[in-house]
């Protein structure tokens, strides 16, 4: 038997009699349901189990194993026999109360703005980049022709004179701002990079 999703609803005794397995993983629930597993002698007694429970065993529990409950629940599940290096019980759950505010990318949403491609000396800080209150994201790229002897380009914040993100020739970055940036050349060779930005 490998794994099977099963939907049961429970009898008028409410009990439903489960095969033998080593596995179940509890989806759903439409009432409060309780799970007894039968190994070797030993009973082994999850009351109310919450959906999101998986219980897995290496050894395979008996074919009087049940979940019981009110008469009519439905109850989604996994079921069947698995591989496990060791027993296990997981409880994997979430309870939201409420509403969750979500947001998606409006069908209006402009594209990219491509601009010039902006060549920088050697030696030389670039601020072609200023700000833009309407500006979501800027994408900055090193050209691949581009051929520095020991340093590549490096994108900063505006009139920050060390560090930055550094770009191979070839590459690109997203930066997530509004504000304006300024790509450093700290190489002797003069260097080219792209840009567009997202409003």
């Amino acid at each position: 038997m490998t794994m099977q999703l099963r939907t049961e609803t429970l009898p008028a005794n409410g009990v439903l009699v489960l095969d033998a397995a080593n596995t179940i993983y509890l989806v759903s629930a439409s009432a409060t349901v309780n799970l007894t597993l039968q190994q070797h002698g030993a009973n082994e007694s999850f009351p109310g189990i919450p959906a999101g429970t998986i219980i897995k065993r290496v050894r395979n529990w008996t074919a009087n194993s049940q979940i019981t409950g009110a008469q009519g629940t439905q109850v989604i599940f996994f079921y069947g026999i698995e591989s496990h290096r060791d027993d296990s019980t997981e409880f994997n759950i979430a309870t939201v109360t409420g509403s969750i505010p979500t947001s998606y990318p409006s069908a209006s949403i402009n594209q990219p703005t491509d601009h010039a491609d902006v060549a920088v000396a050697g030696g030389a800080t670039d601020s072609t980049i200023t700000s833009n209150a309407n500006r979501k994201y800027v994408l900055i790229g090193s050209l691949s022709t581009n051929n520095p002897a020991t340093t590549n380009l490096r994108v900063r914040g505006h009139g920050n004179a060390i560090g930055g993100i550094e770009l191979q020739p070839g590459t690109f970055i997203s930066i997530p701002t509004d504000g304006a940036l300024d790509v450093f050349n700290g190489d002797a060779n003069a260097q080219t990079y792209w840009w567009q930005e997202q409003t």
